[in-house]
């Protein structure tokens, strides 16, 4: 399974999460990307409905902690649904954080071949 269980909604909220944490780098586990691990559609269906129950339970007992977390846990999920058909994004932010470095000057290539 890939982890997601109702019973972990104890954990930290993403309102919780400070700004200096948030601007450490992109969280892989909310964003789509080739590779991402990914629960069978057997699983994503149990996911998916736990999730429903959970959210309309805490919306209607009006626990807006509990529903930020589970909204974070869906969010989650939403990445590994969609990752299959993802990009490499991680690979992607790899080379674009390289090349925006200061000391760091592009590549130049004509064709195929690398020019010195």
């Amino acid at each position: 399974m890939s982890g997601f269980g109702i019973g972990k909604m104890t954990g930290a909220s993403v309102g919780n999460s400070s700004f200096l944490q948030r601007l450490g780098g992109p969280d892989w586990e909310k964003i789509p990307h080739k590779g991402m691990k990914r629960p069978t559609e057997a699983e994503f269906d149990g996911i998916v409905d736990k999730l429903a129950k959970s959210l309309a339970e805490a919306r209607y007992d009006q626990n807006d902690g509990k529903y930020r977390n589970i909204r974070s846990i869906a969010e989650k999920a939403t990445a590994q649904y969609v990752s299959v058909v993802s990009p490499d994004r991680k690979a992607l932010a790899k080379e674009a954080s390289r090349m925006s470095r200061p000391n760091s000057s592009p590549q130049k290539y004509r064709g195929s071949q690398k020019l010195d």
